[in-house]
């Protein structure tokens, strides 16, 4: 019986050259088959154009709803370019014709599959950048309320070190015009300086 959908699941083992170890999951069925790569986790999808209870066009779509990446590759003998032609319209990422040639699906399955894993780094290196950036821009806002916060604390001390003095300076007989005068020399710059380290 010719499956109507097979989806590649790889293994982490892999040949250091260039074979792929891969678990097959076959779906005989539009309605299996959608269920399962609507719920499952997938390297690859080789569908049929022909379905018993669909067609693998619309099967392709109703995936690349749920999964816009992997990469789907239609086996089948609708051989003509309007098939081909709806197939790449609906998300199929290649298309081959029946009878197969196995060598050719084997190149194309690993091409795409390096292809994915590709992307897949590019989108984890674009994550982790985005993930730094996010990080940067945090600690660079928290050091502006750290500043900011510093600022408002030296305001405040010099305004309850003016407070007091003020009342000091008007309890010893001092005359409030004079206290702004000699304000200034109270607090000498070393004392300016060890508050705001």
């Amino acid at each position: 019986m010719d499956p109507g959908l097979i989806i590649w699941t790889l293994l982490t083992e892999r040949n250091v050259w260039t074979r792929f170890t891969v678990n097959f999951v076959f779906a005989h069925t539009f309605s299996s088959a959608r269920d399962l790569a609507k719920f499952g986790s997938f390297d690859f999808f080789l569908i049929d154009n022909w379905l018993p209870d669909g067609s693998g066009i619309e099967l392709c779509r109703e995936i690349r709803k749920v999964d816009a990446n992997t990469p789907i590759v239609f086996l089948s003998a609708a051989t003509y370019r309007q098939d081909h032609d709806e197939a790449m319209a609906a998300g199929a990422t290649a298309y081959i014709d029946k009878p197969v040639n196995l060598t050719q699906l084997e190149t194309t399955m690993t091409a795409l599959i390096r292809q994915s894993e590709s992307r897949s780094l590019d989108a984890k290196m674009t994550e982790i950048a985005a993930v730094r950036n996010d990080i940067d821009q945090y600690f660079a806002e928290l050091d502006e309320r750290t500043k900011e916060n510093a600022e408002m604390t030296n305001r405040a001390i010099d305004r309850l070190l003016r407070a007091r003095a003020y009342a000091a300076f008007i309890d010893s007989g001092g005359v409030r015009s004079h206290f702004a005068r000699l304000w200034r020399e109270v607090l000498t710059d070393p004392l300016r300086e060890a508050r705001n380290v």
